[in-house]
């Protein structure tokens, strides 16, 4: 299974990646600029230059470009000056870094630049984000056409629902579907960005992360997650770390049939040194450890708990997967709650208003 896996200018990362070979199939990358907003927090910017100079370290692989907040500063969609900045970026990542396409979530936005500048957009690919949730092959295909409407060349890959990942059948009769009717298109599965299962708090959680990157909005995704959202109920009941759709380094071969590889995440969780460890972790099959440091979101609680994952029993795929979800009528996770041990560590809290 090829993998796509998050791209920092980082000149050792590059080489490390380069070690991959085949395994690599593609990197997404962002730009952490209000110019070009993506559904993650707000980081320091990374200066185009630099991204380019590294992208240039791995010929041959395809590279996107993240433009993925769930929604736009209504004045944009509309504002020529903003749209041909932004598609000025696109132009020069497109002439100088090969950049294949980018991934989006708005499709008002899509269509925003598609008009602005169609003959830019025609030789990038336009990727529905993971975070438009496509769980279904009527979903996939009214992305795939309001693409075609579009200017953007079609995408080449789709990242499927992560709920799919704890759902076999349905996965393969996704599937199976869309691959009779869209050949070539390659399907493929986030592997480690656990939350809660079907995240009740996930599309106001994508608004809020969208919301801070305009004027007058401060951020307080963190602390809303850590007293109100997801991340409280994991702090209430570990065991529900189990019920997140994540699949374990070893059970990424059980999905070869279904799908054409899998979406390694968490270019926020550490640089380098974390990213190295989770792409290593899904190449080889394989980790030792705590589970905890090869997740995106579950990481948050990675100075807490450990779950060490070589320990984890063989059957544990046999077991999430055949759970309905009801968590109040089934005891899979709750048994296997006795796996998270406990370290010396006290999480923060926030008083309202802070």
């Amino acid at each position: 299974m090829r993998l796509d896996v998050p791209f920092i200018p980082d000149p050792d990362y590059a080489r490390f990646l380069r070690t991959l070979g085949d395994q690599l199939g593609s990197v997404h990358f962002s730009l952490h600029s209000p110019q070009v907003a993506d559904a993650r927090n707000v980081m320091e910017p990374h200066e185009a230059g630099a991204i380019i100079a590294a992208l240039g370290e791995l010929p041959g692989v395809d590279r996107y470009l993240l433009v993925n907040a769930r929604i736009q500063d209504p004045e944009r969609y509309f504002d020529q000056a903003h749209l041909f900045r932004t598609v000025e970026i696109l132009n020069r990542f497109r002439t100088e870094a090969n950049l294949t396409g980018i991934v989006f979530a708005d499709a008002y936005y899509l269509n925003a630049l598609s008009r602005t500048a169609p003959e830019v957009c025609r030789s990038l690919q336009a990727v529905p984000s993971v975070n438009c949730m496509i769980d279904s092959a009527h979903q996939a295909f009214a992305y795939l056409r309001l693409v075609e409407q579009t200017a953007f060349a079609p995408p080449a890959r789709l990242v499927l629902d992560r709920s799919l990942n704890r759902d076999p059948s349905r996965l393969a009769e996704v599937t199976a579907t869309i691959r009779t009717r869209r050949l070539g298109l390659r399907l493929l599965l986030l592997a480690n960005e656990g939350c809660l299962s079907h995240c009740p708090y996930k599309p106001a959680h994508d608004a809020h992360l969208a919301l801070v990157r305009m004027p007058g909005c401060s951020d307080r995704t963190f602390a809303m997650n850590r007293e109100l959202g997801c991340l409280a109920t994991l702090q209430d009941e570990p065991w529900r770390l189990f019920s997140s759709p994540f699949i374990r380094p070893e059970d990424g071969h059980r999905f070869t049939s279904l799908v054409d590889g899998l979406k390694v995440c968490g270019r926020e969780r550490g640089g380098r040194v974390y990213l190295e460890r989770a792409v290593t972790a899904y190449a080889q099959g394989a980790y030792t450890g705590n589970l905890l440091s090869i997740m995106d979101t579950l990481g948050e609680f990675e100075d807490r708990w450990d779950i060490p994952n070589h320990e984890l029993p063989p059957d544990f795929h046999d077991r999430v997967t055949g759970c309905h979800g009801d968590c109040s009528t089934c005891p899979i996770c709750r048994d296997l709650g006795s796996h998270v041990h406990t370290k010396e560590f006290r999480l923060p809290t926030y008083q309202a208003g802070k």
